[in-house]
């Protein structure tokens, strides 16, 4: 495999660049989301915002999401100009972190006594499979191509958005009703 870009220090900083400036993005961009998601539920809620409210972000920034990624592919495998990569990098890393933090918002809204282990579980399964794909992802990209490597990790993220986050977000509230209370001591 070529390397496929020659980078110079312009290029550099940017490529390392991106993911911050997405990530320093998220946070206005999520503050106003999710206060106008929040606001607009209760409106239509009678006041309450149920912890399912924490998941609709997640609808809006899939798809920034998985374009961002297949730019990623696409421009790599094609060897198509340097800056698609950088804006489909920063794009990934914005939803990303926007996708993060509602499904923290969620877990916490839906289980307050269990804010900690929440919130544990959610950042081992996270850094479990980022070390996991680091380590497939080379060899991935070598036989398949990165096109098509990053189009089955965006199907993938198109599947579990539609297994996890659609029935949640219509049905978590009588899921967590069958389930009953945690039952663990907090003391």
């Amino acid at each position: 495999m070529v390397p496929a870009y020659t980078l110079d220090y312009y290029g550099l900083a940017a490529i390392y660049c991106s993911p911050v400036i997405g990530a320093l993005l998220c946070i206005p961009l999520g503050h106003y989301l999710f206060d106008f998601i929040g606001k607009l539920w209760a409106k239509r809620h009678n006041g309450v915002i149920a912890p399912e409210a924490r998941l609709i972000p997640i609808w809006i920034v899939l798809p920034l999401k998985i374009a961002g990624y297949n730019m990623i592919g696409v421009t790599v495998q094609r060897h198509l100009n340097l800056w698609i990569l950088i804006v489909g990098w920063g794009m990934h890393n914005l939803s990303t972190v926007l996708t993060t933090s509602a499904v923290a918002a969620y877990l916490i809204d839906c289980y307050p006594e269990a804010s900690g282990e929440s919130a544990a579980w959610l950042n081992f399964s996270r850094t479990l499979a980022g070390f996991i794909l680091g380590y497939v992802q080379l060899n991935w990209a070598h036989s398949a191509g990165t096109e098509v490597e990053y189009g089955i990790q965006s199907a993938i993220m198109g599947g579990a958005f539609l297994f996890f986050v659609v029935p949640l977000t219509f049905f978590g509230s009588r899921i967590r009703k069958i389930q009953g209370p945690l039952k663990f001591k907090t003391n």
